[in-house]
């Protein structure tokens, strides 16, 4: 669902959903400003009165008195200004961070298809820098912006009050600026829009480079990908220079042209203060006004450009939150709050566009089982394994869970029922317990147990803070044995009715192999395991195998029955042999 040319309305309004508890700050925020602008108005016209009562009529009683004033309206504008600033910080930081959380949950929640579709680097962007904009948008360009306007028509009035002359060439003037800037105004979120794409596409680029040094270095391909670093950073580059020439031209000429408009009114108040024989005062009081109403209208054309910017940016965040997540809003479904017993492939079929990836899949398994899925590369067993976990819809055929369709749950509540581990184990900041407990309150005893049943127990024990170790950087100071045993405890320890173990034991040794092996069966009791490996130990300990082929059931059996299998038998002879060669190695 893609927005296109929003509105200030419109972006206020999206961005307003994330400040509902704080409405009340947001207009006591703007209240303060308003009176802010109060002062700066009414700040000339009593030092104007001071000017006229001394010079003019010699009065002092009447000079002290507007002065005394002038020194209240003087000290209330700086507690103001502080109390002002003090509430833009808690606005700030507020919604900064709400928008952050929000951007971040529905990032967790897209379906698999917009998550697979997506630029990580425009992504990350988004969420760091974007929000920024997002707040700035609201605070400057929307209160500053409101409160200039008003500025501008109270000085425009003031002058008009003064001199209706003055007032209507300042009325025929103003609007030369405002028509400049909406013209530039449209260049800048245009280029902002492609540079922001351009960009996007260039941190998600990084991201996998530095995803596959380690390939990019084995291939010797460095000098390669530094060229192509080169051609974008310099396409970048040039980007960013037109953007800043554009805006810097931009910039000048409305400085120009708010010059030129603050030439005539000095041309023509000399003009009237020779002839009319105006006051001091009320010439001090026009020059104030004159250099504040061009200020402002500067103020709002530079408030107005960079308003196009953000805008742009909020643009595009509307858009991701309007990407498919797993949870449909407002639908109503069922919550699974019973255990797992079933799950059961009805004529299951995916394709990806006019690729079929599975075709008419069907097969049981229960609770106690421990089923073993395999197959070539390519056969459809993490298709199969993402349709379990609800990433993906079968497109024809039902995936029933305790007989209903998988469907008709809410997958929040089904997604309490199931734990994974997959080949890529992910260690968070944190220590290992924080790891292990992932947020859950969970005793030293059940973290012992189940640490001791994935192998790892002792490993943990022997680092000089055992389990209060902290985890670098994405689990830098493990080895991939290491964070696969512990992404295996963590797995145990969600206590849910189905795991899934997907290449969960590629990392490990034949010993670590034998003695989560060796737990498995207690582990398990009472769950339902569903294996995808090329380890034949991890896939003879399983109660039934299933073997794929092109997206086809090709045989099933116990690991026993598919003994007599060719195909079965060619598929683990060959990675046998490419585990001697590894050990060799």
């Amino acid at each position: 669902m893609k927005s296109k040319n929003l509105s200030f309305f419109a972006a206020a309004k999206f961005i307003m959903q994330f400040m509902k508890d704080m409405k009340l700050q947001y207009f006591l925020f703007y209240i303060g400003w308003l009176f802010h602008t109060v002062v700066v108005v009414i700040t000339p016209i009593i030092f104007g009165v001071m000017i006229n009562q001394i010079v003019y009529y010699n009065n002092i009683d009447i000079f002290m008195q507007v002065g005394l004033v002038f020194l209240y309206v003087t000290i209330f504008g700086v507690i103001l200004y502080y109390l002002v600033y003090e509430m833009y910080a808690y606005l700030w930081n507020g919604i900064n961070r709400r928008l952050r959380i929000g951007m971040f949950r529905h990032l967790q929640k897209l379906s698999a298809t917009e998550f697979v579709q997506l630029n990580h680097g425009e992504t990350v962007n988004m969420i760091k820098f974007w929000s920024i904009e997002a707040v700035n948008f609201m605070i400057r360009n929307i209160v500053h912006n409101i409160n200039n306007l008003l500025k501008i028509l109270a000085c425009i009035i003031i002058i008009f009050v003064i001199n209706p002359l003055f007032g209507l060439i300042t009325i025929i003037l103003v609007p030369m600026s405002v028509a400049v800037s909406l013209k530039i105004g449209k260049r800048i979120r245009d280029n902002s829009n492609k540079n922001r794409d351009e960009y996007g596409k260039y941190i998600g680029w990084l991201f996998e480079v530095i995803y596959g040094l380690s390939d990019i270095r084995l291939l010797g391909a460095e000098d390669a990908i530094c060229r192509k670093l080169d051609k974008k950073q310099t396409g970048i580059n040039k980007l960013n220079e037109k953007i800043a020439l554009e805006n810097s031209l931009g910039s000048e000429l409305l400085a120009n042209i708010k010059n030129i408009i603050l030439l005539v009114q000095y041309l023509f108040l000399a003009y009237f203060a020779i002839n009319e024989h105006l006051s001091i005062g009320t010439i001090l009081v026009l020059l104030t006004f004159f250099n504040t109403l061009s200020s402002s209208l500067s103020q709002v054309a530079t408030s107005y450009m960079d308003a196009q910017f953000r805008i742009s940016l909020i643009e595009k965040m509307k858009e991701f939150f309007g990407k498919e997540t797993i949870i449909i809003e407002n639908e109503q479904k069922e919550c699974l709050n019973e255990q797992i017993e079933t799950i059961e492939f009805a004529d299951c079929s995916f394709a990806y566009g006019d690729n079929k990836v599975l075709e008419n899949i069907n097969f049981s398994v229960k609770k106690g089982e421990k089923l073993a899925i395999v197959g070539c590369s390519g056969s459809g067993k993490t298709t199969l394994l993402n349709l379990i976990l609800a990433i993906y819809k079968p497109q024809n055929g039902k995936l029933l869970i305790n007989g209903k369709d998988l469907s008709d749950f809410d997958a929040e509540s089904y997604y309490d029922h199931i734990s994974a581990v997959f080949q890529q184990v992910i260690l968070l900041e944190g220590t290992i317990a924080d790891n292990l407990q992932m947020g859950e309150t969970v005793s030293m005893d059940k973290m012992v147990e189940v640490c001791k049943a994935a192998g790892i127990y002792d490993e943990i024990c022997a680092l000089e803070n055992a389990f209060n170790t902290q985890v670098e950087l994405g689990g830098n100071n493990f080895s991939g044995g290491q964070k696969q045993r512990i992404g295996i405890a963590r797995a145990y320890m969600k206590n849910s009715d189905v795991i899934i173990m997907d290449e969960a034991t590629s990392a490990l040794d034949t010993d670590n192999e034998a003695k989560i092996l060796s737990n498995l069966d207690e582990i398990l009791k009472g769950r339902i395991c569903i294996v995808v490996s090329h380890r034949p130990n991890t896939v003879m300990n399983c109660d039934r195998v299933i073997m794929l082929k092109d997206g086809k059931i090709c045989a099933c059996g116990t690991p026993e029955e598919m003994m007599n299998n060719r195909d079965f038998m060619e598929l683990f002879a060959l990675e046998g042999k490419a585990g001697e060669q590894r050990e060799e190695k």
